[in-house]
């Protein structure tokens, strides 16, 4: 009894492995564009993931399933957001140096971004089908 776990590929993702669990148990670890097939202990479990400073909530898996890892897209617009606000201050400096003493407001503009991107959940396990039921073609 096993899955097939896939992790999109994306260049701006984290390059650093995934923590996959089942059942809460560390069983394998899988990098971005991989694709990897990981026993289950029974023919349900549940199956997780613990990124850096993150926990996933668990997702039911079945024997056979084919389960993709993937990014919200709601981080990589976060991320660009405290891009921006971290480089504005400079570019409003570039246009006009009288800018500067309220240029100090971005600074907590960019911490607010990352706190939100931080606590919220931005990875998303999604059972896209089962390689055992009839009529599926991989």
């Amino acid at each position: 009894m096993d899955i097939k776990v896939k992790r999109e590929y994306n260049k701006i993702d984290s390059v650093t492995p995934l923590i996959i669990t089942i059942n809460g148990e560390e069983v394998d670890k899988i990098k971005k564009g991989e694709e990897t097939t990981v026993a289950l202990p029974a023919e349900t479990a549940e199956i997780g993931l613990e990124p850096i400073f993150e926990r996933v909530k668990p997702v039911p898996v079945r024997d056979g399933d084919i389960v993709l890892l993937s990014r919200r897209k709601l981080h990589y617009i976060l991320q660009f957001i405290a891009l921006f606000f971290a480089l504005a201050p400079g570019l409003l400096m570039i246009i006009n140096i009288e800018y500067w003493p309220s240029l100090i407001f971005f600074l907590p503009l960019v911490g607010i971004t990352f706190l939100i991107d931080f606590f919220m959940k931005t990875y998303q396990i999604e059972v896209v089908g089962n390689s055992k039921k009839k009529g599926y073609d991989s």
